[in-house]
């Protein structure tokens, strides 16, 4: 089995296993068993496991980022979307460089960059 092969199994198996941990009755109990089984299936250590797995917390922030980053690209695209407007109807270009929309554009975009470097 390739690395690709073997990350999309601890994927798998980290997934499988947080659901025996939180699930409940019968889902809990299918859930173990499967993740014992798929563990022996492929030689995958309980170690390995652990180790790939991302921490609940982490994987939260991760899309608390991706809602920001989401909600800022939403809050850009109608700022930009207004200053189109504002230019196809008054034909204007250079008198824009006061204008609160095209100051709304450049803190979104700059928020946006910052963003999407500390989501890396």
């Amino acid at each position: 089995m390739d690395q690709i092969q073997r990350e999309k199994i601890l994927d798998k198996l980290g997934k499988i296993k947080q659901l025996a941990e939180k699930g409940v009755g019968g889902e809990k109990e299918t859930a173990l068993r499967m993740y014992e089984e798929l563990k022996d299936k492929y030689g995958i250590a309980e170690s390995e496991v652990t180790a790939a797995a991302v921490p609940e917390e982490a994987q939260k922030k991760s899309e608390q980022m991706e809602f920001i980053l989401w909600t800022v690209a939403q809050n850009l695209g109608e700022e930009q979307r207004l200053c189109q407007q504002c230019k196809e109807r008054l034909n204007r270009k250079e008198e824009c460089r006061d204008c609160s929309t095209l100051q709304n554009i450049k803190q979104l975009e700059k928020q946006f960059e910052e963003l999407s470097e500390k989501r890396k």
